[in-house]
């Protein structure tokens, strides 16, 4: 399903991380958030270069910037 994601389907993805509370308190578990991160990935190949909310798919794809795609989530 992930494989046929284009920029309408990764905003929709993104905006349910961003409003979901049941999602968001869930990747506080390290498990969740890899399982989240592994989609994350996915979406991140196959948005177009001009993607607006880019930014915090690389930051969910990136262990290293966990902290920059909390933010992300708190500020939007």
């Amino acid at each position: 399903m992930f494989e046929k994601f284009d920029d309408t389907a990764a905003e929709a993805f993104i905006n349910c991380i961003k409003r979901n509370k049941k999602i968001i308190q869930r990747i506080k578990s390290p498990a969740k958030l890899r399982r989240l991160r592994s989609l994350g990935n996915i979406v991140l190949e196959r948005i177009s270069e001009n993607f607006h909310d880019k930014g915090i798919l690389i930051a969910l794809s990136d262990e290293a910037m966990e902290k920059e795609f909390f933010e992300k989530l708190k500020n939007n």
